[in-house]
């Protein structure tokens, strides 16, 4: 069974799609063509940040991945420093 984690009010914040973002994506390896995650790789590169997702084609994208609580379930973290 899996385990839901819960957030607290105020540790989840939206992020703006910024220039910054939005002009770093085009300088991103072809390893994912989806163009929304393609978009949230970007902005956590920009912006220093980890992205929390099981998805096996993020992560050998050069940031901080984890996957959460599909680690739980025999699926393994990748952190890969950017």
């Amino acid at each position: 069974m899996a385990r839901r984690c819960r957030i607290g009010p105020g540790l989840v914040e939206s992020l703006a799609i910024d220039e910054e973002s939005a002009l770093h994506v085009a300088r991103l390896p072809s390893l994912h063509r989806d163009p929304f995650d393609r978009l949230l790789i970007a902005q956590a590169l920009v912006h220093g940040l980890t992205i929390l997702t099981p998805d096996p084609l993020i992560s050998p994208m050069p940031l901080r991945v984890s996957c959460g609580s599909a680690c739980e379930n025999g699926v393994d973290s990748a952190t890969i420093a950017a």
